[in-house]
């Protein structure tokens, strides 16, 4: 509870401390005469004390304000604006007779404006809105500033604001905030919406840049608010018509998309507008944007065979005769021709792999690919195949880290038991160190490999490596996978020297295969040199009779590498070349990643669509493909998007992924062989794998600069990203931006790096219409444009009372209806305050002249005066008088610790003085008065008697044994006058 008073400078109240301490010693101490005095006085000391603490009281404010904020924007209708008309007469009619009652009128549309001052209702008559504030807009934040800037300091007041709470502008909350610190409530009347039937365009989305010959589909999303009824669309293509259709609208939100191709390069304008003869707003019929369609991009395809045999010749026909059209130039290349140096990738917009194994790339090409997505932005699609993905060696490699899928297969996929056998030259050749700066040889790289190959084993499976020059010899025996550690220090023990001699290797690993029984046989041949010449048919023909399959991996420009290819085609296996020799560990681990999971899948299946992909279905609205008659397993990533599966068990068959600024599609089945003979059949394959590869591009390549416009609200944030061509960010720039506004004017500004290669500003755009924004860094040029169709003031016709309710809820109002009144809220309680300095002094000047008459007044004399005081007083005056009376001549005093009390001074009789103090001493002063007076009554020329003298226990008169004095006797108001002046003087006073 808060007290009806407080100070304004309370600590002047710590002197009260001393004054206590200063009257506690003068009360005890026995020198003080006229103890009466010291209490009068240290009460005027105390109150003067009281007077520098700046006491004031707390009145109630009788008077309020009430601040009106009308809604005058074109959401609200002329029969909602007469109601508020009529509302707001009678909330003035209420406090027309009270002058302490304020009230003012706030209207807003766009901008606000003080349609009535504060001023009392009676003061001036209102008949109506007679200001005209712009109506394409609600700016409720600017509204609610101005009226809190007419909330007067010295009386409540409460904002009312009538309003649908269709913010256009600004931030109310922010505002909000701004008036819950200063106390200021708002109250709020909602208005309904009784627009009746109304048809607007809510949005037309669509990406802002495009290639030529590109597909996007647009989203077009249109609301209405009467019962369900068909409008005919239309869209056209800068004024050209190349869509229109008959909608069926439902009640709410309906949406249609749409494919829109663009031909020619250049800002190409997209509107749609809908028809209705039942609106009531034409300014939300239609939605405009633009689209910035780039010129024509070159793309990187390789393939295993020149001919295109990923995709088979009819796919590569069809990629060279429908990319020119879609405005793409196509370079074919062989997996030899890929470049090696990210820096060889700038021309190029994607990167296109069509059944492309990775073991036929170097690393330094898988890396340089890596960063030509991550990087530099690029787009890659990978086109599957029985030679792509795990079979391809994927497992692994830096391409890996760029897919939207994991080369192997999920966990739920049974992997067969497994004999791996592994067959490593240590003739003399592969003691050689290799590259500039390598201090491996060909077999410490051969070591690793092993080493990582057979860390993908299960524990269950059969390992053994077999080591050949001259003639052969077990480093591993045959034994299980599980002894990691032992397996590692028998394979270190391998050395170099002698010749090469693979046939008895050969014959040894037939022995061996035949004597197993698992699902799975496998042997990978590594070496880097000539064969003793020998034919090797009959060995690889009883090795597949014993149920295995061949491998063989070439190391070096002096390896024989059509006799290693010859054998791993009759050993149903894969031919690896290592014109390095570091690139042995990356394809030991493939090829074991591949045998020991079984990654193709020979069956016919129909794809199945779980995600729309906007390039798929700008081409097949159904979404429906072809069937297909294989695959290769794989796994998608956490972060990847998957449009189309393999049922029934949903492996990824189409999916896509971002990865540093660039994106990757892969589509794990092939088109050549019995995989894509219906595919290749199908007409329209060359436009599918034109739409890959579209989408796959960025949106922007050249100069290293991706600028966006984005409009939000009222105002256009401009957004460039800055990009070196190796893909780093470029900072310090200093880049120049103009912004064209609909109307014609041109804003300036310098970006600002806000992150790394990030630059930022903002612009106003509240207008609707068509935004042009301008980049210049030195002599680079990057251009965007978006487009305001109208005003957000169109876009609703329900109020927004979520809005309306947190904005009660910031402020502490409440929600009103027509029913209600603005006065009827109960105000806070205490604005004024009353000074009391100038009381606290008066009584204390009061209480010091009561002290004076204490001490240098006989009780006559204060008699008289208080007489004089009460004839000339108001009646209050001589009440304030006899309190005063009350504390000068009525206070108990106590001169002298005993604490008897002196006769004659206090005018108290003596039963009424009891003292717990009382003692049976004689007071000294009393005894030498009394000595006095006896010797002055037996003087022969005096006039006093000594029967006059009160008797020897005067103090205790209440005693049955004792005789009072007389009353009224010359002596006794002699005695008393003497013994007043003799303390007098004692005293000092």
């Amino acid at each position: 509870m808060s007290l009806p008073f407080f100070f304004t400078r309370p600590f002047f109240l710590l002197l009260w401390l001393p004054l206590a301490a200063a009257a506690r010693l003068l009360l005890r101490s026995p020198a003080v005469r006229h103890r009466r005095a010291v209490i009068l006085r240290l009460l005027a000391v105390a109150l003067v004390v009281l007077a520098l603490g700046g006491p004031e009281l707390r009145r109630p404010e009788p008077s309020s304000a009430r601040i009106y904020l009308a809604d005058l924007s074109d959401s609200v209708t002329p029969a909602v604006r007469d109601a508020m008309v009529a509302w707001l007469r009678h909330e003035l009619e209420l406090v027309a007779g009270d002058e302490r009652h304020l009230a003012a009128i706030v209207a807003f549309g766009s901008q606000a404006v003080v349609e009535r001052p504060l001023l009392p209702a009676n003061r001036m008559s209102w008949l109506g809105f007679q200001s005209r504030p712009d109506t394409g807009g609600t700016d409720l934040s600017s509204a609610l500033a101005l009226a809190a800037a007419l909330v007067p300091e010295d009386r409540p007041a409460r904002l009312v604001l009538i309003s649908d709470g269709i913010e256009t502008t600004g931030s109310a909350l922010l505002t909000a905030a701004e008036l819950k610190r200063r106390a200021i409530p708002v109250d709020v009347l909602p208005l309904p919406a009784t627009m009746g039937e109304e048809t607007g365009i809510s949005a037309l989305r669509i990406p802002s840049s495009a290639r030529r010959g590109e597909t996007l589909w647009a989203t077009i999303s249109v609301w209405h608010s009467g019962p369900p009824t068909r409008l005919p669309l239309r869209v056209e293509l800068d004024g050209a018509e190349i869509f229109s259709r008959t909608l069926e609208v439902l009640p709410g939100q309906n949406s249609i998309r749409i494919p829109l191709t663009f031909a020619e390069p250049g800002l190409v304008s997209v509107r749609a507008t809908i028809i209705s003869a039942q609106d009531t707003l034409t300014e939300n019929n239609r939605a405009e944007t633009a689209v910035l369609v780039g010129d024509q991009p070159r793309v990187l395809i390789a393939s295993a065979t020149p001919s295109g045999g990923g995709a088979g010749d009819g796919g590569k026909t069809a990629l060279a005769r429908v990319l020119p059209a879609r405005g793409i130039s196509a370079d074919f290349v062989s997996p030899l021709e890929l470049p090696g140096q990210v820096s060889d990738y700038a021309p190029y917009a994607a990167v296109v792999l069509d059944n492309l194994p990775a073991y036929l790339l170097s690393n330094a090409q898988l890396e340089a690919l890596q960063q030509f997505v991550t990087r530099l932005g690029g787009g890659l699609v990978v086109l599957g195949g029985p030679n792509s993905f795990g079979p391809g060696g994927y497992f692994g490699t830096p391409l890996e880290d760029v897919l939207p899928v994991y080369s192997e297969t999920p966990e739920r996929v049974y992997a067969p038991s497994l004999t791996l056998l592994l067959l490593l030259d240590q003739s003399g050749s592969m003691g050689a160190v290799v590259g500039e700066g390598a201090t491996k040889s060909k077999l410490e790289i051969a070591q690793q490999a092993a080493l990582g190959a057979i860390a993908l084993l299960n524990p269950a499976d059969l390992v053994g490596v077999l080591a050949f020059e001259s003639t052969p010899a077990w480093v591993v025996p045959l034994q299980r996978a599980e002894n990691q550690s032992l397996i590692a220090r028998q394979i270190s023990r391998l050395q170099s020297g002698g010749g090469t001699a693979i046939a008895p290797a050969l014959e040894e690993a037939i022995r061996v295969m035949e004597s197993v029984t698992s699902a799975v046989k496998h042997v990978i041949l590594l070496t880097d040199g000539q064969a003793e010449g020998d034919v090797f048919t009959a060995q690889v023909n009883r090795l597949r009779q014993a149920g295995a399959t061949l491998s063989t991996v070439a190391v070096g420009q002096d390896a024989d590498r059509e006799l290693l290819q010859k054998l791993a085609a009759a050993g149903a296996g894969r031919y690896y070349y290592a014109g390095d020799p570091n690139e042995v560990p990356r394809i030991f681990v493939a090829e074991t990643a591949t045998v020991t999971q079984e990654l193709r899948v020979n069956r016919e299946f129909t794809p199945r669509e779980v995600r729309a992909a906007p390039f798929i279905r700008s081409l097949i609205p159904t979404g429906e493909l072809p069937p297909l008659g294989g695959y290769t397993i794989t796994t998608p990533k956490p972060d990847a998007t998957v449009y189309y599966t393999v049922p029934p068990g949903g492996e990824p068959l189409l999916a896509e992924g971002r990865f540093g600024l660039g994106k990757s599609i892969v589509f794990t089945s092939g088109l050549a062989g019995s995989w894509g003979e219906s595919w290749r059949r199908w007409p329209l394959l060359g436009e599918f794998l034109a739409q890959l590869i579209l989408a796959a591009l960025p949106a922007s390549t050249g100069s290293g600069l991706n600028l966006r416009l984005n409009l939000e609200g009222d105002r256009a944030i401009l957004t460039l990203e800055a990009l070196n061509p190796d893909g780093t960010y470029r900072h310090f720039l200093t880049p120049t931006a103009t912004l064209l506004a609909p109307d014609g004017r041109a804003l300036q500004e310098t970006l600002t790096e806000t992150g790394p290669g990030l630059y930022q500003a903002t612009f106003p755009a509240s207008a609707p219409g068509r935004y042009l924004a301008h980049v210049t860094v030195g002599e680079e040029r990057a251009v965007a444009v978006a487009v305001q169709p109208y005003s957000a003031e169109y876009r609703h016709t329900s109020p927004n009372l979520s809005l309306l309710f947190e904005l009660t809820a910031i402020t502490g109002g409440r929600l009103l209806t027509f029913s209600d009144s603005a006065w009827n809220v109960p105000d806070p309680g205490v604005t004024g305050s009353l000074l009391l300095y100038p009381v606290v002094l008066a009584l204390a000047a009061c209480l010091y002249l009561a002290d004076l008459s204490v001490r240098y007044l006989t009780p006559a004399a204060r008699a008289r005066l208080l007489r004089l005081l009460a004839s000339i007083a108001t009646p209050a005056a001589r009440a304030f008088a006899r309190l005063l009376a009350g504390l000068a001549g009525l206070l108990p005093g106590r001169d002298s610790p005993t604490g008897r009390t002196q006769p004659g001074l206090g005018g108290l009789k003596p039963d009424e003085m009891a003292s717990p103090y009382r003692e049976q001493e004689e007071d000294p002063t009393a005894t030498l008065l009394r000595q006095r007076l006896t010797e002055l009554g037996r003087h022969p020329a005096s006039r006093w008697r000594v029967t006059d003298l009160p008797p020897e226990n005067w103090q205790d008169s209440s005693s049955p044994n004792r005789e009072a004095p007389a009353a009224g006797g010359d002596g006794d108001r002699a005695a008393r006058l003497y013994l007043a002046r003799r303390r007098r003087r004692k005293q000092g006073f």
